[in-house]
Protein backbone atom coordinates (compact mmCIF):
# COMPACT_ATOMS: atom_id res chain seq x y z
CA UNK A 1 0.00 0.00 0.00
CA UNK A 2 2.06 3.14 0.60
CA UNK A 3 5.65 1.51 0.29
CA UNK A 4 5.37 2.58 -3.32
CA UNK A 5 5.12 6.43 -2.29
CA UNK A 6 8.39 5.95 -1.08
CA UNK A 7 9.82 6.17 -4.85
CA UNK A 8 8.39 10.04 -5.33
CA UNK A 9 11.99 10.49 -5.38
CA UNK A 10 12.25 8.83 -9.03
CA UNK A 11 10.13 12.43 -10.43
CA UNK A 12 11.62 15.11 -10.49
CA UNK A 13 8.73 17.34 -11.03
CA UNK A 14 5.86 17.68 -12.84
CA UNK A 15 5.84 19.73 -16.13
CA UNK A 16 2.08 21.11 -15.29
CA UNK A 17 2.51 21.52 -11.54
CA UNK A 18 3.92 24.57 -9.58
CA UNK A 19 3.51 22.93 -6.04
CA UNK A 20 5.97 23.10 -3.55
CA UNK A 21 6.79 20.62 -0.92
CA UNK A 22 8.87 20.85 1.89
CA UNK A 23 12.50 20.71 1.47
CA UNK A 24 12.77 18.51 4.20
CA UNK A 25 10.25 15.99 3.07
CA UNK A 26 11.12 12.00 2.07
CA UNK A 27 9.97 10.59 -1.14
CA UNK A 28 6.49 9.33 0.43
CA UNK A 29 5.90 12.96 2.09
CA UNK A 30 6.79 14.11 -1.17
CA UNK A 31 3.67 12.10 -2.96
CA UNK A 32 1.23 12.93 -0.53
CA UNK A 33 2.23 16.99 -0.52
CA UNK A 34 2.57 16.58 -4.21
CA UNK A 35 -1.07 14.49 -4.93
CA UNK A 36 -3.54 15.16 -2.18
CA UNK A 37 -5.23 18.01 -0.37
CA UNK A 38 -3.74 16.83 3.14
CA UNK A 39 -2.77 19.07 5.75
CA UNK A 40 1.33 19.25 6.68
CA UNK A 41 0.05 17.41 10.33
CA UNK A 42 -2.03 14.52 8.47
CA UNK A 43 1.12 13.41 6.41
CA UNK A 44 3.22 13.53 9.42
CA UNK A 45 1.04 10.96 11.29
CA UNK A 46 0.69 8.75 7.89
CA UNK A 47 4.35 9.17 7.33
CA UNK A 48 4.61 8.39 11.31
CA UNK A 49 2.74 5.17 10.48
CA UNK A 50 4.84 4.39 7.99
CA UNK A 51 7.75 4.14 9.75
CA UNK A 52 6.39 2.16 12.38
CA UNK A 53 5.53 -1.09 9.69
CA UNK A 54 8.40 -0.29 7.73
CA UNK A 55 10.93 -0.14 10.54
CA UNK A 56 9.86 -1.76 13.58
CA UNK A 57 6.64 -3.92 12.49
CA UNK A 58 4.97 -2.36 14.75
CA UNK A 59 2.01 0.73 16.12
CA UNK A 60 4.29 2.61 17.86
CA UNK A 61 6.13 5.37 16.10
CA UNK A 62 8.72 6.92 18.29
CA UNK A 63 10.95 9.88 17.13
CA UNK A 64 13.38 12.87 17.92
CA UNK A 65 10.29 14.71 16.21
CA UNK A 66 7.93 15.10 18.83
CA UNK A 67 5.06 15.32 15.62
CA UNK A 68 5.86 11.44 14.35
CA UNK A 69 5.47 9.90 18.13
CA UNK A 70 2.22 8.28 18.27
CA UNK A 71 0.64 5.19 19.03
CA UNK A 72 -1.89 3.73 16.34
CA UNK A 73 -4.75 2.01 16.08
CA UNK A 74 -6.55 1.37 12.71
CA UNK A 75 -9.58 1.22 11.34
CA UNK A 76 -10.88 -0.10 7.99
CA UNK A 77 -14.12 1.15 7.30
CA UNK A 78 -16.41 3.83 5.33
CA UNK A 79 -16.76 5.93 8.14
CA UNK A 80 -13.80 6.33 10.42
CA UNK A 81 -11.96 9.86 9.19
CA UNK A 82 -8.65 9.01 7.45
CA UNK A 83 -7.27 10.21 11.15
CA UNK A 84 -8.59 10.49 14.40
CA UNK A 85 -5.68 12.62 16.81
CA UNK A 86 -6.19 12.24 20.69
CA UNK A 87 -6.29 15.82 22.48
CA UNK A 88 -2.22 16.86 22.87
CA UNK A 89 -1.86 16.34 26.51
CA UNK A 90 -2.99 12.58 26.27
CA UNK A 91 -0.81 11.61 23.53
CA UNK A 92 2.13 8.98 24.01
CA UNK A 93 5.38 10.76 25.18
CA UNK A 94 7.24 8.40 23.38
CA UNK A 95 8.83 6.73 26.72
CA UNK A 96 8.58 3.00 26.36
CA UNK A 97 7.48 1.62 29.91
CA UNK A 98 4.03 0.46 30.06
CA UNK A 99 2.54 2.77 32.17
CA UNK A 100 3.27 5.70 29.73
CA UNK A 101 1.81 3.38 27.17
CA UNK A 102 -1.39 2.52 29.04
CA UNK A 103 -1.82 5.90 30.06
CA UNK A 104 -1.96 7.30 26.09
CA UNK A 105 -4.69 7.42 23.90
CA UNK A 106 -3.74 6.37 20.23
CA UNK A 107 -3.96 8.34 16.99
CA UNK A 108 -6.43 5.78 15.06
CA UNK A 109 -5.68 5.86 10.70
CA UNK A 110 -8.47 4.45 8.54
CA UNK A 111 -6.24 1.88 6.46
CA UNK A 112 -8.90 1.59 3.70
CA UNK A 113 -8.87 5.40 3.27
CA UNK A 114 -5.30 5.46 2.98
CA UNK A 115 -5.10 3.06 0.60
CA UNK A 116 -7.71 5.04 -1.41
CA UNK A 117 -5.59 7.38 -1.32
CA UNK A 118 -2.48 6.16 -2.41
CA UNK A 119 -4.63 4.07 -5.14
CA UNK A 120 -5.00 7.70 -6.39
CA UNK A 121 -1.46 8.84 -6.04
CA UNK A 122 -0.53 5.80 -8.72
CA UNK A 123 -3.66 6.29 -10.41
CA UNK A 124 -2.73 10.07 -11.27
CA UNK A 125 0.94 9.21 -11.66
CA UNK A 126 0.74 6.75 -14.42
CA UNK A 127 -1.73 9.55 -16.29
CA UNK A 128 1.26 11.70 -16.25
CA UNK A 129 3.17 9.47 -17.27
CA UNK A 130 1.01 8.46 -19.80
CA UNK A 131 0.67 12.06 -21.22
CA UNK A 132 4.67 12.83 -20.58
CA UNK A 133 3.33 15.63 -18.38
CA UNK A 134 6.08 13.93 -15.66
CA UNK A 135 9.75 14.45 -15.42
CA UNK A 136 11.72 11.31 -14.29
CA UNK A 137 14.78 11.98 -12.26
CA UNK A 138 16.36 8.76 -13.82
CA UNK A 139 15.82 6.96 -17.04
CA UNK A 140 12.34 5.87 -17.66
CA UNK A 141 13.24 2.58 -18.70
CA UNK A 142 15.12 2.03 -14.77
CA UNK A 143 11.89 2.83 -13.50
CA UNK A 144 9.73 1.11 -15.47
CA UNK A 145 11.56 -2.35 -15.61
CA UNK A 146 13.39 -2.10 -11.81
CA UNK A 147 10.34 -1.02 -9.58
CA UNK A 148 6.88 -0.58 -11.29
CA UNK A 149 7.70 -4.26 -13.51
CA UNK A 150 5.74 -3.09 -16.38
CA UNK A 151 6.71 -0.88 -19.03
CA UNK A 152 4.50 2.34 -19.16
CA UNK A 153 4.25 3.74 -22.84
Amino acid sequence: MPVGLDRHSFFESLKTDGRQTRSSSKGFERALERFTDLAHHQIDVLYALRCAFVHDYSLMNNSRRKELVHVFTTAWDEHTPLIELPEEKDRWDGRPEAESLERADSTTVNLLAFTEICESIVKTICGLHSTNDLALAIPSETVNHRYLMWRMT
